[in-house]
């Protein structure tokens, strides 16, 4: 059954009400943000990974196998390296060099990137040995890159699939939690068929700053889910490797990574001289550099400079202290840590949740002149309709509930009117979500409860939040209690202040 609205039968009543048996749930996309700052405990504090001096990441083994020749027969060795691009080190090109121990007489090959993008070698060694690139021009000339490892095989089979899917779809990567599975298939060159089993699988944890790999204790299977240990900027790759009997060479994928920690987040105290972050985990630290603030000015992302943090007891909440301009209606704030990211949860109906990488705030507009002000500036309301308690537009809206709510009532849609989100009848308690317009002082909205439609009492608000809202508007999460009962109503009535 699901959630139903209206306006009370007398147009003129002060209210706008919703009537819900709260055994249906809402099913439209309500942010959330239903936490006490703090309460689900705090992000470690986890060193970033240190570079080293004059050497550059990002090569790796892609696949050793055999291929067939251009005659058809026989097959010969092929290595495939991937790397980061000469332009990610400002060069135009690198050059290939290669070990027979890693450490010393390294050798020019003939080898060499064509432009400045490519990110990739295809070709046919002699032999196994360490492989490194020297950088070409830029201000990074001559610099390395770090070394690799790449054993060739005699065993006549080619890697032919190869990839990863999402294993835990319910859970977003890149978080604790997550899942992947890795896909590996191996052919025969003489006759193309599959071969049935003959490799073994690992699952590593790679530096991002030096490209070392770390196999992961017990992960040796094709799913790996994420777990905090990957926490703290590590890529994840996952190889498969021949026996050399069945199968021979190895093929790995890059998977992913950073992995993060979600910290759900909301902003309160919102003005135009900044606003107070809240965290459901507390942090060790937070500085300007750590976040990044901007608007949308048109087809324009504007950047805004942070002043200043400062910490609230328990390091949970912090407020910022931003200029934020008058054209800066809703404020976009992510983090750049790769330990943890800010941001919020979006529930769609009762089982689905997705994390959103970045918190919008609303910014409150300049205070308005009172209802009066307010109706005169909505054009096609009929002159004889305007006051209070009058109904206008399709959903038969009170001005007074509409103006209160920061919506115009010709305007005004079912996805507008409140929702019961979640219901809990043995607990008695009730999510229940609604508009409440912003910077009004002539006007209130207050919640009521009944569980027979007949005796009405102020409903006991325990928790109440701003998980989004618009231009005018603020969306309100209230979670209020009730007396154990198989069904409750909610109204929500608008009152003028004197």
């Amino acid at each position: 059954m699901g959630a139903s609205y209206s306006s009370k039968p007398t147009c003129g009543a002060p209210a706008f009400w919703l009537a819900a048996a709260v055994l249906a749930i809402g099913t439209a996309p309500v942010l959330r943000a239903d936490f006490v700052p703090g309460a689900g405990g705090s992000i470690p504090a986890i060193a970033p990974f240190q570079a080293i001096p004059n050497q550059f990441a990002g090569l790796w083994v892609r696949k050793s196998d055999r291929e067939t020749d251009f005659a058809g027969y026989p097959t010969r060795r092929i290595l495939e390296l991937n790397f980061s691009a000469p332009s990610t080190q400002e060069a135009s090109s690198y050059n290939l060099q290669y070990s027979i121990d890693g450490t010393t007489q390294w050798t020019d090959s003939s080898i060499s990137t064509s432009i400045s993008t490519q990110d990739n070698f295809s070709f046919n060694p002699v032999d196994s040995y360490f492989y490194r690139l020297v950088v070409v021009g830029g201000p990074k000339n001559n610099d390395t890159s770090n070394v690799v490892w790449a054993a060739l095989t005699s065993v006549d089979t080619r890697f032919t699939l190869y990839g990863s899917s999402d294993y835990s779809s319910a859970i977003q990567s890149p978080w604790v939690g997550y899942g992947m599975t890795a896909t590996f298939e191996a052919k025969k060159n003489s006759d193309g068929s599959v071969v049935s089993g003959g490799m073994t699988y690992q699952w590593y944890r790679v530096n991002p700053q030096t490209y070392e790999m770390t196999p992961i204790t017990g992960a040796t299977g094709l799913t790996y889910i994420t777990t905090m240990d990957d926490v703290g900027g590590w890529l994840l790759f996952c190889r498969a490797t021949g026996d050399e009997v069945t199968v021979g060479g190895s093929v790995q994928i890059k998977v992913g990574g950073p992995v993060k920690i979600k910290n759900k987040s909301f902003a309160s105290n919102i003005s135009s001289s900044g606003f107070r972050l809240n965290l459901d985990m507390s942090l060790p630290s937070l500085a300007p550099a750590d976040l990044q603030l901007s608007y949308q000015n048109g087809l324009e992302t504007v950047i805004l400079p942070i002043t200043s943090i400062t910490p609230v007891a328990g390091n949970a909440s912090f407020d910022i202290a931003v200029a934020v301009p008058a054209a800066a209606l809703t404020l976009t704030l992510r983090n750049t840590s790769s330990v943890w990211v800010l941001g919020a949860e979006m529930h769609m109906g009762p089982i689905m949740v997705y994390f959103t990488p970045s918190l919008n705030i609303s910014v409150p507009a300049a205070p308005a002149g009172g209802f009066t002000s307010w109706i005169d500036a909505i054009s096609g309301i009929p002159a004889a309709n305007r006051g209070t308690l009058d109904c206008n537009g399709p959903l038969s809206l009170p001005n007074l509930s509409a103006y209160a709510m920061g919506l115009n009532p010709l305007t005004a849609g079912p996805a507008d009117m409140p929702q019961v989100t979640s219901f809990n009848s043995a607990a008695g308690s009730v999510h229940f979500i609604f508009h409440r317009a912003k910077s009004i002082t002539d006007a209130t909205l207050t919640p009521s409860i009944s569980t027979d439609l007949q005796s009405w009492e102020p409903a006991t608000v325990i928790a109440q939040s701003v998980v989004g809202g618009g231009t005018d508007w603020d969306l309100i999460d209230a979670q209020i209690g009730f007396p154990p009962s198989p069904q409750v109503f909610l109204k929500l009535a608008a009152q003028t202040v004197p």
